[in-house]
């Protein structure tokens, strides 16, 4: 008899242990279910931050260029004006300045450094970049030809040395 009543205990908690795991189970994918769905509203609300992010600066470069202040200098750090619009990297790229994997213009130079490095003309970037600011939703890139009309003129150290 104590064996019938020991192999009934051990067939019931046998049984309640499935119908946890079951439920461990369920809860457990429950749990994944809902981290799934926060974690992509986290990336559709990191996304609609960065876009209200670019918004605000394209705001306040229009203010600051109503009020006759000047948006963009040659001393500013190409990363600073890469931030002000998501699409400034391409207008920067149709002047070939960072624009190629292969570029080695540092985005923590400043805009006349690297102009000056590829020997392109600063006045010409700021004007094409006051050009994009001015309609950001209208603007097409006009590329350039690298270094100018007279394309990029390499010199090897010898050359410059002679120069000097």
């Amino acid at each position: 008899m104590f064996e019938v009543i020991l192999s009934a205990a051990v067939m019931g908690l046998s049984l309640y242990c499935f119908l946890i795991g079951r439920r461990t189970k369920s809860q457990s994918q429950r749990i994944e279910q809902l981290s799934d769905r926060l974690y992509s509203w986290g990336a559709e609300t990191r996304s609609y931050i960065d876009e209200v992010r670019g918004e605000l600066k394209v705001i306040e470069m229009k203010s600051r260029r109503s009020s006759g202040e000047q948006v963009i200098s040659p001393d500013m750090l190409i990363a600073d004006v890469l931030a002000i619009h998501p699409r400034m990297k391409d207008v920067l790229a149709s002047m070939h300045l960072g624009g190629c994997n292969s570029c080695s213009v540092s985005s923590s130079e400043t805009l006349g450094e690297g102009a000056a490095s590829y020997g392109l003309d600063v006045d010409e970037i700021l004007g094409e970049i006051d050009k994009f600011l001015s309609s950001p939703d209208d603007y097409e890139a006009d590329p350039k030809p690298h270094g100018g009309p007279e394309g990029i003129q390499i010199q090897l150290p010898g050359e410059v040395e002679a120069k000097n």
